[in-house]
């Protein structure tokens, strides 16, 4: 089948037209109506191949080319969406009406592996310097892995925020479902409100499975969450979250995957929490539970003395039941506290130990310099249990964490970070380091360099 792309001027159309005549195996794509605005052609200041509709076919786009996404854009039918390393990928900015973003339907695939030198881009259309947070959508995978929706069948069918479909096994569980493969990819000026607290994230999981590879990911300056797991299984390395308006990392409906290696920032305009972690918040007794496992996880906040704007500001959020593992985890300069628990039934799993919190260290978090692991204690002491699991309370002496232009989160030599970490859980996934937090102190320990970017707009 030929590859059709919606476009605005006729030589293209020509084009698509010459493909049809040369059978071009390389998919199709649906055509939106065209706006007849020579700008919408253009991501950033360089013209632009428009992608609009479904992808039914299996279909690359090709890194000499800039593409730009027009509305909702979703791969379905099983089809393989391929992106090769370099390309850049724009999300339509210039219709205030108009709600750009990649959907990734159950069943199909996106397969965007780049490599340090070429990472794949996805940012909005705006010039740089233009650039602001909530330009466009986001990327959204569904798969068809386990969550824990009403009323508490792992078979459940949900449907996604975003209006972006289904997503769950829908009748069909595959815990080991592929989405595709992620591996050095940018998402930049993302999380556009579809409508009245109805928010696309950076990067959203719905019931994404085992099987997808996620790694060395960043979500930059996006309006909502960064990363966001609605259940599932999928194991996740190496992701940055920059400057999210809300929440750096956040789980919930029985999200149950591991990660390794993961860093967030938050800046002075908004934000709120490092790690937002729940079950359901409908039925906090759902199953199959949250019960994610995390190690060598940094968290930065925007330090003390710093007045940011937006909503409170935490390190770790743990509510509705979840229960989970974090472990070799730096929680720094979060102003309002470093950790808090809400609701009996979280505090069923702390006190159950199937929720805990080991091996990490909690410095200059909340109001004063006392309040370093929390200051809540009801409705259970999360401070005194802290305590009692190896964490600490001093600082980790990072070198450049609250630097928003180029920070550098390794700890420096003699840093309480080099000392005391847990031997992660060998099982396959985890790498057996000696550090506390996502990065070790020597010069080829920033596995950040070279790919990742932090443009303010």
């Amino acid at each position: 089948m030929p590859h059709i792309l919606s476009v605005q001027r006729l030589f293209r159309v020509l084009t698509g037209a010459l493909c049809l005549a040369s059978a071009c195996d390389s998919g199709m794509v649906t055509p939106n109506n065209d706006t007849g605005d020579a700008a919408s052609t253009l991501c950033g200041t360089m013209p632009a191949e428009v992608l609009s509709g479904n992808i039914t076919k299996n279909t690359t786009l090709s890194a000499s080319k800039r593409w730009l996404l027009i509305g909702q854009v979703k791969v379905t039918e099983r089809a393989t969406l391929t992106i090769e390393p370099g390309t850049v990928v724009c999300g339509d900015a210039t219709d205030p009406q108009r709600v750009s973003f990649l959907n990734i339907d159950q069943d199909a695939k996106l397969v965007a592996d780049g490599t340090k030198d070429k990472p794949i881009v996805f940012t909005s259309s705006r010039k740089e310097g233009e650039r602001r947070t909530s330009d466009w959508g986001g990327v959204v995978l569904r798969g068809r892995a386990a969550i824990n929706l009403p009323p508490g069948n792992e078979q459940a069918c949900g449907s996604l925020e975003g209006n972006a479909g289904s997503y769950g096994p829908c009748g069909t569980l595959k815990n080991d479902d592929s989405s595709g493969v992620l591996r050095y990819v940018r998402i930049e000026f993302a999380g556009r409100e579809v409508a009245p607290n109805n928010e696309l994230n950076g990067l959203t999981f719905g019931a994404v499975g085992s099987g997808t590879v996620i790694d060395y990911v960043q979500v930059h300056r996006g309006s909502d969450d960064a990363f966001e797991w609605f259940g599932g299984s999928v194991n996740v390395r190496h992701l940055v979250a920059s400057g999210a308006l809300d929440d750096s990392f956040d789980w919930d409906q029985g999200y149950s995957g591991k990660g390794q290696f993961l860093v967030s920032q938050q800046i002075l305009a908004d934000g709120n929490n490092g790690i937002e972690a729940d079950n359901n918040r409908d039925n906090n007794s759902l199953t199959p539970r949250s019960s994610p496992t995390f190690s060598n996880v940094t968290l930065i906040g925007t330090g003390p003395g710093s007045s940011p704007k937006g909503e409170k500001r935490l390190g770790l959020t743990l509510r509705q039941g979840t229960a989970g593992l974090l472990e070799n985890v730096i929680v720094l300069g979060f102003t309002e506290m470093g950790a808090t628990i809400a609701q009996d039934s979280t505090c069923a799993e702390l006190t159950a130990a199937r929720l805990g919190v080991k091996a990490s260290i909690f410095f200059d978090n909340g109001r004063d310099s006392s309040a370093n692991l929390s200051t809540v204690t009801t409705p259970c002491d999360l401070a005194a249990e802290l305590r009692k699991a190896n964490n600490m309370e001093s600082n980790p002496m990072l070198r450049r964490p609250y630097d928003q232009a180029s920070p550098d989160f390794r700890p420096q030599q003699g840093s309480p970070a080099m000392t005391a970490a847990i031997t992660p859980p060998s099982d396959g996934f985890f790498s057996s380091v000696s550090h506390i937090g996502a990065f070790g102190s020597g010069d080829g320990d920033d596995w950040t360099q070279g790919w990742t970017a932090y443009p303010a707009n």
